[in-house]
């Protein structure tokens, strides 16, 4: 379970001239320190009942009249990581209440979300072509991917957005998949792999530089590896992929059919 709330409440302030923006503040950070602690204790996925019965009986009652929350809705998880799927509902729900003082930072999952998205926009077939979560296993390490697409080389996808808070960030990222880029490079090379490495640059323009350093730690590898920038070359990258995927599927089921 998570419990997320905007940090301005200022739209609730314009509309009601007697709310207290420091008492729905402690609700809230009440309420995240019980889901946090609930969390702790779990020992198995609950049911939606479950949710139901905790939201009831820790957090609010269901006759409550200060406050309440709205009744549960189920959605299909249609990414791997909880955090991701957590973050994206997010921003659907509160970005337009989010604070706009505050920019919110591109995350990996921001970078896939954009690659389907350009896929879909391609051919909307390419999509369910990909394939997801592809391991590479080497004799020192396993990593596992994004997704992976092939057309003559198997290229695995993994996204790295440098979108982060400092240079130190910057730098060890950069550092931690130069090593594991290496210790995958002798595999890759005999398996005729390629590691496309989806990135996204800082949004303070003060870290451009650390920003062009990591993308040259990255290319001093001895792996095959592309990178490809968030822009232009993710569109072009995204545009060929739907193209070459939707092409060899329609190739593929020809054969089949003869």
């Amino acid at each position: 379970m998570e419990f997320r709330f905007p940090e301005s409440s200022r739209r609730l302030a314009l509309l009601y001239p007697d709310f207290s923006a420091r008492q729905l503040r402690a609700y809230q950070e009440s309420f995240s320190k019980r889901v946090a602690r609930t969390n702790a204790e779990l020992k198995s996925a609950p049911s939606l009942d479950h949710y139901v019965a905790f939201i009831t009986r820790e957090l609010l009652s269901a006759d409550a009249t200060v406050l309440q929350f709205g009744p549960l809705t189920k959605a299909v998880a249609h990414l791997p990581d909880p955090t991701a799927v957590a973050n994206q509902y997010y921003e659907l729900y509160f970005d337009a209440v989010a604070a706009p003082v505050r920019s919110r930072r591109k995350d990996d999952s921001f970078l896939l979300t954009q690659f389907r998205r350009l896929l879909a926009d391609t051919d909307p077939a390419a999509v369910k072509l990909v394939r997801r979560d592809v391991e590479v296993v080497a004799p020192k390490t396993s990593i596992k991917f994004d997704m992976a697409w092939q057309n003559g080389t198997l290229n695995h996808i993994k996204a790295l957005s440098f979108d982060l808070a400092n240079r130190t960030e910057i730098n060890q990222k950069s550092v931690y998949c130069h090593g594991w880029l290496d210790l995958l490079a002798e595999v890759a090379r005999k398996e005729k792999f390629s590691f496309d490495l989806l990135v996204a640059p800082p949004s303070q323009q003060a870290l451009y530089g650390e920003y062009d350093k990591a993308l040259s730690i990255l290319r001093d590898t001895t792996a095959p590896v592309r990178i490809i920038q968030e822009g232009d070359e993710l569109v072009d990258y995204s545009e060929n992929a739907a193209h070459y995927l939707v092409s060899a599927d329609d190739s593929s089921s020809a054969h089949g059919s003869q």
